[in-house]
């Protein structure tokens, strides 16, 4: 049983979508995408799987306690869960205002906080094990203009995973995190022109951006057993964006 937080769009949707094609029942947590949420129940349900929609912020710890509570009440346990849920802000540490840097430190960092803390009591008390995969993201390592609040976050997340692990690694509990780097996801808005795209893509000597596919199926791999002696770690899925100084070759 899996709880996916932010998993009605882009790239929660796709893991929601994925560990359900791999068995898991699915709670598919939204904030304001009931719609959407429901738009990947019908889609899992369609392919023969279990899925609910649960409406719930994820930087309110009683919204938190109410969906893992509900989610081990109708099926008897939590084992998998996702940090997905997340937003972004843009803006100079000169301009940025501390609503801002509160509210996305808030939804990144206290959520998942709150969340990890209530699904890793749920699966102690249960003892089986489980799984506990958080979303970072490239920012955490590569320095950007305007991205320091959202940055910081994912840096924290970060932290906060390899020490999670150290904490629950005992009772069987893996805890890992994934950092994409550009996933063409509805998160661009706007901005995701063929020009913004092509100078992403010649950073990566693959040379295109990824799909929030790509991102799924790591996760589910770490969320399955083939997985059990990796924890602790921080997997990068980025197209080679974070380890290699890459320029097409003539430029």
């Amino acid at each position: 049983m899996a709880v996916v937080t932010g998993g009605s769009r882009g790239i929660g949707r796709a893991i929601a979508l994925e560990l359900a094609r791999q068995g898991a029942i699915v709670v598919v947590n939204h904030l304001s995408a009931p719609a959407e949420a429901e738009d990947v129940i019908r889609e899992i349900q369609k392919n023969g799987g279990r899925a609910v929609a649960f409406h719930a912020d994820v930087s309110n710890r009683a919204d938190v306690v109410t969906m893992i509570g509900a989610a081990v009440q109708n099926f008897g346990g939590i084992d998998i869960l996702v940090n997905n849920a997340g937003i972004d802000t843009t803006g100079s540490i000169l301009d940025i205002t501390d609503v801002d840097w509160e509210r996305v430190f808030a939804v990144n960092v206290r959520g998942c906080f709150f969340c990890t803390q209530a699904a890793a009591r749920a699966m102690v008390e249960n003892r089986r094990g489980g799984r506990i995969i958080n979303i970072s993201s490239i920012n955490a390592r590569l320095g950007w203009r305007a991205r320091a609040a959202y940055s910081a976050t994912k840096g924290a997340v970060e932290a906060f995973t390899r020490c999670c692990a150290c904490d629950v690694g005992p009772y069987g509990i893996t805890v890992n995190a994934i950092a994409p780097g550009p996933i063409r996801t509805e998160m661009w808005g706007d901005t995701l022109t063929p020009e913004v795209e092509a100078a992403h893509a010649q950073r990566l000597p693959l040379g295109y951006i990824g799909e929030p596919d790509d991102v799924a199926g790591i996760t589910a791999f770490l969320a399955s057993s083939a997985a059990r002696f990796i924890t602790g770690e921080v997997i990068l899925v980025d197209g080679g964006r974070g380890r290699c100084d890459y320029l097409p070759v003539g430029s």
